[in-house]
């Protein structure tokens, strides 16, 4: 269990340590999505959906034209970010 938490922490460090030294920075990118005529599972309907988005970076594709590096967080706070 101790070189675990060893090998977390030593894994962490070397992650902050390529973030804090990147020489550059991914570009930010936001923008809003509008889905018409949304419908929850319980039959209820809202007229529009706005969901606003940020992006970091560009989307880096493989071979078959799948996106590798994408990542998706979602929140339910209601805040600004």
């Amino acid at each position: 269990m101790r070189k675990f938490r060893i090998f977390l922490f030593s894994a962490f460090l070397f992650v902050l340590a390529a973030c804090i030294f990147s020489q550059t920075n991914p570009t930010i990118t936001d923008g809003d999505f509008l889905v018409k005529a949304f419908k929850f599972e319980s039959g209820e309907t809202l007229p529009e959906l706005k969901l606003h988005y940020v992006t970091l970076g560009q989307p880096r594709k493989d071979a078959n034209g799948r996106i590798k590096n994408a990542v998706l967080i979602l929140h339910g706070t209601g805040g600004s970010h």
